[in-house]
C-alpha cells in the first residue's frame, strides 16, 4: 500500500486516489536489463493491479527509460479493456510532466492496433464521460495528447463510423472543444450513429433522412463550427460543398456560407413534403436553418434540375433570398414547358393559398404539364401578378397583363391587355 501523507488528505475528483491507493499481484518479468544513465530492458511481462480498478493485465516491449521520457519497441499493453500495440516514444522535460500527460508529454509513434474503452479513461477524466467514445484506431501519430498530429490514420467507432485520413487534432479530450484539421480520404457513418456520437448537440431531425453517409474531402473546425470541403455521398442524394457550417446553440437554426454543388439530391424525402422532389444544381448560399420551417437563406446561382409540384423543371438561374417558404427575387427559366423571367416574391407557408406578388414575361407555358390545370392550356404574356390561389381557377387578386396569348383546346387567343 502506497501512501503520500502530505497530499492524501487533499481532495480527489478521481473515482480511486491516486495519492493514496493498494498495488495488487504484481507480477515483473525481465531479461538483458543493463544501467548507464538510462535504464534498458527486454520486458516480458508487467501485470498489476490498483485499488482493484486499474488492471494493467499485459505490458511488454523492448524498452529504454530516462528521467526524460521513454522509447519502446514491439510494445504490447492491455489496460482493463484497453489495448495498445505499437512502436512509441515519450519525451518530457522531468517525471513530473507526467501529471500533465495532455501537454507536456511529446509522444511519437507507430500504433498497429489500438482499442480505447471509455470507460477505462473515465477513470482519468470523468468530467468528459458524455464526450467519450470506445474507439479502434492504428497509425502514425506524433505530439502532445492535446495537439496530435496523423497519417495513415484509421478510426473505427462504434458499428458503423470509420475514418481514414490525416491531418492534426487539437483539444482532446473534451471533443466539443477539440480543433480538427483533417484531410479525409474516407468518412463512413449513418445518420443514426452521427446523432449518437454527437449526443452532446442537438442535431436537427432531417439528418434522420440521410441514412448512409460517406465522405471525402478537407475539415477544419470543430464538430459544431466547421468548413468542410469535399464530396458527401448520402442515400437521398450527393452534395460537392465548400461550406463553413457553425450550429451553436440550437443547431435547427444552424448557420451556414459557402458553395453547394447538389447532385441527385431528393429534398422532398430530406424534408418529408411531396411538393418538391430532387435537386441538381450549383448553388452559393448564406443563411441559416435547414427545413422549410426555419431556412432562411440567400441563394444565387444555376438549377440544372429541380422537380415541383411533380414537374421537372430544367435550366433555371436563381438569385433572391428563401425565407421559410417564401422566395423573393429573380428567376430564370428556360424549360421546355416554360420560359420565364421573374422578378418578385412567391410564398407557400400556407400550402392551400399561395400568394405570388411579382412581375414576369412568360412564354409558352404548358399550364397542363406543369399540373396546374387538368385541361390543355398553353400561354404566352408579360404582366405583373398580385394574386393567392392553388390553382388557377381558383386565383383571386390583381393582374396587368399584355402581350397575352391563350392556347387550348378550343384554339388561340391573344388579347392586348388586360
Amino acid at each position: 500500500r502506497i501512501e503520500d501523507k502530505n497530499l492524501s488528505n487533499k481532495p480527489n475528483k478521481l473515482p480511486f486516489d491516486p495519492k493514496k491507493f493498494a498495488v495488487l499481484d504484481l507480477n515483473l518479468q525481465f531479461k538483458n536489463a543493463n544501467y548507464d544513465s538510462t535504464i534498458n530492458l527486454d520486458l516480458k511481462r508487467l501485470s498489476l493491479s490498483i485499488n482493484n480498478k486499474l488492471n494493467l493485465k499485459e505490458f511488454k516491449g523492448k524498452l529504454n527509460l530516462s528521467d526524460k521520457g521513454f522509447n519502446a519497441n514491439d510494445l504490447e499493453l492491455l489496460f482493463n479493456n484497453s489495448v495498445l500495440k505499437a512502436n512509441l516514444s515519450a519525451e518530457c522535460e522531468n517525471l513530473m510532466d507526467f501529471k500533465n500527460l495532455a501537454n507536456n508529454v511529446y509522444v511519437n509513434g507507430k500504433i498497429s492496433e489500438c482499442k480505447l474503452v471509455k470507460n477505462d479513461f473515465v477513470l482519468f477524466v470523468p468530467k468528459a464521460k458524455p464526450y467519450l467514445v470506445d474507439a479502434d484506431l492504428k497509425g502514425d501519430i506524433r505530439g502532445t495528447f492535446g495537439n496530435i498530429k496523423t497519417e495513415n490514420l484509421k478510426i473505427k467507432v462504434g458499428s458503423n463510423t470509420i475514418l481514414e485520413g490525416s491531418g492534426s487534432i487539437k483539444g482532446l479530450p473534451t471533443i466539443n472543444q477539440t480543433l480538427l484539421d483533417l484531410k479525409v480520404d474516407r468518412l463512413n457513418t449513418t445518420s443514426t450513429e452521427l446523432k449518437q456520437l454527437l449526443s452532446f448537440t442537438k442535431l436537427p431531425k432531417e439528418i434522420n433522412q440521410l441514412g448512409r453517409i460517406n465522405f471525402k474531402g478537407t475539415f477544419f473546425g470543430f464538430v459544431n463550427d466547421f468548413v468542410a470541403a469535399g464530396t458527401l455521398n448520402t442515400d437521398i442524394g450527393s452534395i460537392v460543398t465548400d461550406l463553413k457550417i457553425g450550429f451553436g446553440k440550437d443547431p435547427k437554426n444552424a448557420k451556414y456560407s459557402g458553395t453547394i454543388q447538389a447532385i441527385g439530391l431528393n429534398l422532398g424525402r430530406f424534408l418529408k413534403t411531396n411538393l418538391v422532389g430532387t435537386l441538381t444544381a450549383n448553388l452559393k448560399l448564406q443563411g441559416s436553418g435547414f427545413t422549410l420551417d426555419n431556412v432562411n437563406s440567400k441563394i444565387s446561382g444555376t438549377i440544372d434540375r429541380f422537380d415541383l409540384n411533380n414537374y421537372r423543371f430544367r435550366d433555371i438561374k436563381v438569385d433572391g433570398t428563401l425565407d421559410k417558404k417564401l422566395f423573393n427575387g429573380k428567376l430564370a427559366i428556360d424549360d421546355e414547358c416554360l420560359f420565364l423571367d421573374f422578378l418578385g416574391k412567391v410564398d407557400f407557408n400556407d400550402a392551400k393559398n399561395p400568394i405570388y406578388d411579382f412581375n414576369a414575361s412568360i412564354l409558352n407555358a404548358d399550364l397542363q404539364a406543369l399540373n396546374l390545370t387538368k385541361e390543355k392550356m398553353i400561354i404566352s404574356l408579360d404582366g405583373y401578378f398580385d394574386v393567392h390561389g392553388l390553382k388557377v381557377e381558383d386565383l383571386v387578386g390583381n393582374l396587368n397583363l399584355t402581350n397575352l396569348q391563350i392556347q387550348n383546346e378550343k384554339g388561340t387567343y391573344q388579347i392586348p391587355a388586360i
